[in-house]
């Protein structure tokens, strides 16, 4: 069930790109311009899921531009997840902060082909910091714990889409690299965020 909610999700992607590009025919794209002309962003990442599983992701983030192509976030996270499986009922709220660095090595793919798109590919690192109350060694019976903090190192790639002078949207796909039993999560992680 995972895989076709990515699917759906990279397609939005692609048909949310060029949707925008048709808005606007005449404009160039000018990326050093648009970039140049922010610094700073705000944004961050909102997942809701609800039914058997109720997961709620709220990641708030402020990103620094370095140059046009090279970005560095920074912010919090706020999770909470309860399942009701067979007789197992449990929920459990998670806490984190994160920092990552993406650099953007294509910036306007719509350029070099045959597309009206304007969306760019950028690699992605990111270290984050969970606190935790509970263990999830056993994914079948998960227990709660005194609070604890995992560390976690993703590498991944993404899309990006300009759709204002300081707005975009990503999607990326990471990996994390130092995972344990005890990660809430399993590779690969889907981030979908928008930033303004």
């Amino acid at each position: 069930m995972k895989y076709p909610s990515i699917l759906i999700l990279v397609l939005f992607f692609f048909l949310f790109s060029g949707t925008l590009r048709a808005q606007d025919k005449n404009e160039q794209p000018n990326p050093k311009k648009s970039n140049s002309e922010r610094k700073v962003v705000f944004g961050g990442m909102i997942g809701l899921q609800f039914g058997t599983v109720t997961a709620i992701d709220i990641s708030p983030t402020i990103g620094y531009f370095f140059n046009p192509r090279l970005m560095a976030t920074l912010g919090l996270s706020y999770q909470y997840y309860r399942e009701s499986v067979y007789n197992s009922n449990y929920a459990s709220s998670i806490f984190g902060m994160r920092t990552s660095l993406s650099y953007t090595f294509i910036d306007h793919i719509g350029q070099n082909l045959a597309i009206k798109s304007n969306f760019g590919l950028f690699g992605e690192t990111e270290f984050e910091m969970l606190n935790l109350d509970t263990d999830y060694s056993n994914r079948n019976s998960p227990q709660k714990v005194n609070r604890f903090w995992l560390p976690g190192f993703l590498v991944g790639i993404g899309m990006k889409q300009n759709f204002g002078r300081n707005s975009f949207f990503s999607i990326s796909v990471l990996f994390n690299i130092i995972a344990t039993s005890k990660t809430p999560y399993e590779n690969p992680l889907l981030r979908v965020g928008i930033y303004f």
